[in-house]
């Protein structure tokens, strides 16, 4: 089986499966682990979600691979095409985890810097490209993206679990544990709102997709996603397929990746502002650091 015989939107339907099923196994506990460390007890670990962000980052890392290996030109354009595809169903079945990795990939460095390339893509992609792009925006706290999460009701889903994590710790750090200055008065507000968070990651979670599962394209996702190069030897790579040129790729002129610390779910702001021909700081393309 090869990647290119596989239907994007079965691709896309195989990922989802594949992502709720790590997400369902998430614990409140594991998200006050990555939170609340051994403040108050030992909670146990997140090994769940380690499991969970691993599968983002592994996603993310494949894409600009499978890209960026290509020597054939048209090969790098039919496969953009074939991932923005199967990003664009992943939005349709709201799987915005393996959504967001796949935008990831395809602005981190490697890949967005290969300007002929790019200017081959057609005009159609490209926009729907830019249109997840915006979706997925970090302006104003994430706005579109909280908007629309609110809208899905009682539809299965699949969160950008970064958000989850950066609320909690917002909540957890920016907060104190007592009012006025003293330990009389127990800052509720701060516990409530960490509850808010939890509740609604199961809510998430309760909900299951009546999606029919291979086991053929199951093996191959998961067999793919495993002893990819580094970062820096993808970039290598891209290098050799397209030297330096001072040529837009012709997509939005910035693009922000993030990376979080699993160890407390702080968010690191990696800002890889493109410049007016598309120059591009070197970057990891991973959205969450293990």
């Amino acid at each position: 089986l090869k990647l290119l015989d596989i239907d994007s939107l079965d691709y896309a339907k195989q990922l989802t499966i594949k992502e709720h099923s790590l997400f369902y196994k998430i614990s409140p506990f594991e998200c006050l682990d990555r939170t609340w460390g051994n403040k108050y007890c030992n909670m146990g670990g997140s090994k769940n979600i380690t499991e969970f962000i691993s599968s983002s980052n592994h996603l993310t890392n494949y894409v600009s691979f499978m890209i960026v290996k290509q020597a054939d030109i048209k090969k790098r354009i039919q496969l953009i095409q074939f991932f923005i595809n199967v990003a664009a169903h992943c939005h349709e079945l709201n799987n915005f985890s393996s959504l967001t990795a796949i935008i990831s990939a395809l602005y981190s460095s490697p890949i967005y810097r290969l300007k002929r390339t790019w200017a081959a893509v057609p005009e159609e992609c490209k926009k729907l490209l830019e249109e997840l792009n915006t979706l997925m925006d970090s302006a104003k706290n994430f706005i579109r993206y909280r908007q629309l999460l609110k809208s899905i009701g009682d539809f299965p889903c699949v969160p950008f679990f970064g958000v989850y994590l950066s609320d909690l710790t917002f909540t957890a750090n920016g907060n104190p544990d007592f009012l006025h200055r003293n330990t009389v008065l127990v800052n509720f507000g701060k516990r409530v709102r960490i509850l808010e968070i939890l509740k609604e990651i199961s809510v998430y979670q309760r909900s299951h997709y009546k999606l029919k599962r291979y086991e053929d394209i199951q093996a191959f996702i998961e067999s793919s996603l495993e002893n990819l190069p580094s970062i820096e030897k993808q970039y290598a790579q891209s290098l050799r397929n397209e030297p330096r040129t001072e040529v837009s790729t012709g997509l939005n002129s910035t693009n922000v990746n993030y990376r979080y610390n699993t160890k407390n779910g702080s968010e690191n702001k990696n800002t890889g502002k493109r410049l007016k021909f598309g120059k591009a700081k070197k970057q990891s393309a991973n959205l969450l650091s293990q």
